[in-house]
C-alpha cells in the first residue's frame, strides 16, 4: 500500500475531529498505511498520532487514564499538513 497524500491525511483528520470517525477508525486506517517512513515528515508526524490516537495512558494498576494524544495535538498536525509551503509533489 502507497503512502497516503495530504489530502487523505487531512480528510481523516477532519473526520476525526468532527466526530464523524472514531479514535477507533482512525488508528486502524492510519496503522495500516503506516508501514515505512513516509518522505513529507508532516505527513510522517500525522501519521504517528493516528496511528496511536486511541491509546491511553494507564496508571501503576493499568488503569486506563487520558488518551496519548489529545485532538489539540491533532489540530496542531493538521495546522501543519495544511500550510501553503506544502512540500513539492507531496500529495503524489
Amino acid at each position: 500500500m502507497t503512502s497516503p497524500s495530504r489530502s487523505e491525511v487531512l480528510r481523516l483528520i477532519d473526520a476525526v475531529l468532527a466526530g464523524a470517525m472514531s479514535r477507533e477508525e482512525a488508528s486502524a486506517w492510519a496503522g495500516a498505511r503506516h508501514v515505512q517512513a513516509v518522505k513529507d515528515p508532516e505527513v510522517e508526524e500525522a501519521l504517528d498520532i493516528l496511528t496511536l490516537i486511541d491509546a491511553r495512558h494507564v496508571d501503576d494498576d493499568g488503569h486506563p487514564q487520558d488518551y496519548m494524544y489529545d485532538l489539540t495535538e491533532l489540530s496542531t498536525a493538521r495546522a501543519a499538513l495544511a500550510r501553503e509551503d506544502d512540500p513539492k509533489g507531496a500529495d503524489e
